[in-house]
């Protein structure tokens, strides 16, 4: 690691993030104070930029693939900065998408004030939970029109998954008990989850139509269309074939397509073999020319001018 100074904003560290098979060269940089929060930057020379965000117990290079995605993209002249949040690893338990989108504003604030070239192109990309992130921040955040695009890998619903679990409405019931006690920021029975979380938060992953409840196969198409209608920008979806949180009853190409049709501007890449995670180095190349021929799209339509992908 290299330290490479920083002004009262923030502290930036030269560093290379390895884990198992993978390891990055690039810029770790504190976005937030209070609390105090980092991210990493593949590439701070780089004009355009992917926001990555994470699921449910993620944190930095959580996923194979985010490696030789950052290779090839920087090929391309894009960089990747992965967002640490306090509701990543295991905190996402005690916040909310509310909180996520302050965070991610607090993370655009650096960018475009503090980082050494400022995006031109900025987009997100969400995998799983994050995927919540990167659809409720269209919605929510002081930058979504700043926003050019949005990439989401595996956004599949936590309520269908949970709805397979043997114990899940005796939880459902339990945290709504508390919620009408009055206790929806209390911690859930350790046994409810595999992580600490609050009522409020199990509720909103595990019941119909809460804030977490995007992408769920029982949501008719009026209903995907009030939660996934504001999302004007081009997207890609990046479905996986094998998804091991998808249940069995829901087919989900289908699921992926009704999707796409509901934020208008999007299209669907079918990743038939990949895991949730896309762990297949196969199907991790399959994904990443994806990725790089839709962001090429997004250089020339916004060097054309135009709005629409």
């Amino acid at each position: 690691a290299e330290y490479m100074g920083g002004s009262h904003h923030c502290v930036c560290v030269r560093v290379r993030v390895t884990m198992s098979r993978c390891s990055v060269d690039g810029r770790l940089f504190v976005y937030s104070r209070d609390p105090r929060l980092v991210a990493f930057d593949s590439d701070p020379t780089q004009e355009n930029v992917v926001i990555f965000i994470g699921g449910l117990g993620d944190s930095l290079l959580a996923l194979d693939y985010l490696a030789p995605l950052s290779t090839a993209l920087q090929a391309e002249r894009w960089a990747v900065i992965q967002v640490f949040l306090s509701s990543s690893h295991v905190g996402f338990g005690r916040r909310t998408l509310d909180d996520d989108v302050r965070e991610l504003d607090s993370l655009v604030d650096y960018l475009f004030s503090e980082r050494r070239v400022r995006p031109q192109l900025l987009g997100l990309m969400g995998h799983s939970t994050g995927c919540q992130d990167s659809v409720w921040y269209m919605k929510a955040s002081r930058h979504q029109f700043d926003i050019n695009f949005v990439i989401l890998q595996a956004p599949v619903s936590d309520r269908d998954y949970l709805a397979t679990l043997p114990d899940n409405q005796k939880w459902i019931d339990e945290a709504q008990l508390m919620v009408a006690r009055h206790h929806k920021d209390h911690l859930m029975p350790v046994h409810a989850f595999w992580a600490p979380i609050t009522a409020h938060r199990y509720l909103s992953l595990a019941t119909r139509l809460q804030q977490d409840d995007m992408f769920s196969d029982d949501l008719t198409d009026e209903e995907l269309s009030t939660v996934l209608g504001h999302m004007k920008v081009p997207c890609l979806i990046l479905w996986s074939g094998q998804d091991e949180y998808v249940p069995d009853t829901v087919d989900g190409k289908s699921l992926a397509i009704r999707l796409a049709n509901a934020m208008k501007h999007a299209r669907v890449h079918l990743l038939t073999a990949a895991n949730h995670s896309v762990s297949d180095v196969t199907d991790a190349t399959e994904m990443t020319e994806e990725i790089v021929g839709f962001l090429s799209r997004i250089q020339v339509e916004a060097a054309l001018g135009q709005q629409q992908y």
